[in-house]
């Protein structure tokens, strides 16, 4: 299970949120990210604070739907590294129906028992999928990787294809990341979303590396060609963060060509897919 931390520097109170859902059944699933957690009806989940002890700061529950989720109630287990003055505050809740609602929490300075003040407040979209067709595995292993959930829904529009089969389930890879292992694959259930899967030794990378990024460019029917043709082929790899998102811009040559690159393919930093292959002006002269 993926735990994704957020922590917040407020003079000795340090706090952090963790997502963890507990399925009620085997081969229930979650997808979560800092922001967005996805359950199925009728599954349980935590909601984990983990805070310093100290007597004037704390996280309360403040908001939620009740017709969407029932609060089971909240409960404290001691930090696994056994850091001293730390705590784990733990909020349990059930998933009633299908639906989006949201859960808010607020960091309150305290006095006399009290709240005084607002310190912070931190809101999570809770996506409760119904329970139809096959679910989702929380992990499965593909061509030898394995791959978890991980951060979210792929957004729609997004171009998929085909890529394999795990137990019955059609698995896919965005369209160009045609790679044996590309860092994320998906599953479509019944209800038609896609759930994402990312590689489980890449949990913790905000991007993909330059070595992905450049043998994902490799496989670029444009770039095949420009290798098989000139062995001395060479590529040079560059990021790049823009309004639209973060990007690697991987640039192939031949030593004849000094100027621009014969090639130049850009690829989302985040899930590896083409975004474009562009053949500068130089390579028609």
């Amino acid at each position: 299970m993926i735990k994704l931390d957020k922590r917040w520097n407020i003079g000795l109170a340090i706090a952090a949120i963790t997502v963890l859902a507990m399925p009620l059944s085997s081969g229930s699933g979650l997808v979560e990210n800092e922001t967005e957690i996805v359950v199925h009806e009728g599954e349980t989940f935590e909601i984990e604070i983990v805070e310093a002890i100290h007597p004037f700061y704390d996280w309360r529950l403040t908001g939620y739907d009740a017709e969407c989720l029932e609060f089971l109630g909240e409960s404290y287990r001691p930090p696994e590294d056994e850091i001293l003055g730390i705590t784990i505050k733990i909020f349990e809740f059930k998933a009633l129906k299908p639906g989006i609602t949201e859960v808010t929490f607020t960091y309150y300075e305290f006095k006399n028992g009290e709240p005084v003040g607002e310190v912070d407040e931190e809101e999570y979209e809770v996506r409760i999928l119904p329970l139809v067709g096959p679910i989702p595995p929380l992990e499965f292993k593909f061509n030898g990787v394995v791959y978890v959930q991980t951060w979210g829904i792929l957004p729609e529009g997004s171009a998929v294809m085909e890529f394999g089969e795990v137990d019955g389930l059609t698995v896919y890879a965005l369209k160009g990341v045609i790679h044996s292992t590309p860092p994320q694959l998906f599953i479509q259930n019944m209800i038609f979303e896609f759930v994402i899967y990312v590689r489980e030794d890449m949990i913790g990378q905000e991007m993909i590396s330059e070595q992905e990024a450049i043998n994902i460019s490799k496989e670029v029917p444009e770039v095949k060609k420009l290798t098989e043709e000139n062995e001395d082929a060479y590529c040079e790899a560059e990021y790049g963060e823009f309004n639209t998102g973060k990007y690697w811009e991987v640039g192939w040559w031949t030593p004849e060509n000094m100027r621009d690159p014969w090639i130049s393919v850009l690829i989302d930093a985040r899930t590896g897919e083409v975004v474009s292959v562009v053949h500068p002006e130089s390579m028609s002269r």
